[in-house]
Order: structure tokens, then C-alpha cells, then sequence
């Protein structure tokens, strides 16, 4: 897990834990899904198997993939935000400012590096480190392929 992007999901999620605010997943639009739901998802449209990071926090799991299969996706690790605090972390972590034309909100970590957040349903924040360039390739646009098919229909029964 890249330490920078950590630190600040971490200080979001202390900051929304202290406070209680949040909302009850009704109100921001979209699924809401588990972490198993995520992981088995992946498994079946990535591959892959996603892993719990020990930088989890009760108020998100952290996933990553394996670091062999990130020649094919890029580095990345995915947030299922639970609903207790959920408004103010995604607020901390995307912005205030609206997503460009592909859904992604960008941002930099602690070392100025870009990062493109993207939101799937109501919970879900897939993190792609972009780098020093504030682009993607190749390798993102498979994830959010993979990611996007978590909202298709033959999914909505799980």
C-alpha cells in the first residue's frame, strides 16, 4: 500500500470515527456493496483475487491486489466504505469539486503524486496512482472496466 495515501484515508477515517457524521447510504446515489461482494467480483471479471490491506479501518476495508498483477491494472487499492461516517470521508478523500468526463476525481498524495479516485455505487473508491503525469492508461481502463461491471444486472443478485 502506497504510505501516502494511506496517511490521509487514515486521518479521513479517524476524523469521521471522532466526529459520527455520516450518512446512511441512501442519500449519495447508487449500490451499496460488502467487501465480499467486491472481492468475488473481482475474482470473476478481473481474475484476481483483491486482499484485506492491515491498514483497514472500521470504517472502510482497504484492498489491494497482489503486487504481480499490477503490470496489469496498475497500482491501485479499492475503499468499501461502511455507512457510519461514510459522506464525510468520501468528501475528505474526493473533494468538493465535480469529476471530469470518465468519473474521475483527481487528487495528489502527501508526496505530489496524482491519483485518480473513482466512485462505484454508493461505497466503493477504487484509488489508481497515476504518478507524476495526471493521466491514465491502458492499465486503468481495464480496472474500471472490471469495476464498472460491479452495477450491471448479472451482479445485482449477490
Amino acid at each position: 500500500m502506497r504510505l501516502r495515501t494511506a496517511v490521509c484515508l487514515i486521518a479521513a477515517l479517524a476524523l469521521a470515527a471522532i466526529t459520527g457524521c455520516g450518512g446512511n447510504g441512501d442519500d449519495d446515489g447508487g449500490r451499496e456493496y460488502t467487501t465480499k461482494q467486491v472481492v468475488d467480483h473481482f475474482v470473476a471479471k478481473g481474475g484476481a483475487g483483491l486482499f484485506k490491506s492491515e491498514n483497514s479501518r472500521p470504517a472502510a476495508d482497504i484492498l489491494r491486489v497482489p503486487t504481480d498483477l499490477q503490470s496489469v491494472f496498475g497500482g491501485f487499492e479499492v475503499y468499501v466504505f461502511k455507512p457510519q461516517g461514510r459522506e464525510k470521508v468520501l468528501t475528505e478523500l474526493l473533494g468538493e469539486d465535480d469529476p471530469d468526463e470518465r468519473g474521475i476525481y483527481w487528487g495528489r498524495d502527501q508526496q505530489g503524486l496524482h491519483v485518480a479516485y473513482t466512485k462505484y455505487g454508493s461505497n466503493v473508491v477504487v484509488a489508481w496512482f497515476a504518478g507524476e503525469e495526471r493521466t491514465v492508461d491502458a492499465r486503468w481502463e481495464r480496472l474500471h472496466r472490471v469495476m464498472s461491471a460491479l452495477e450491471a444486472p448479472d451482479d445485482a443478485g449477490e
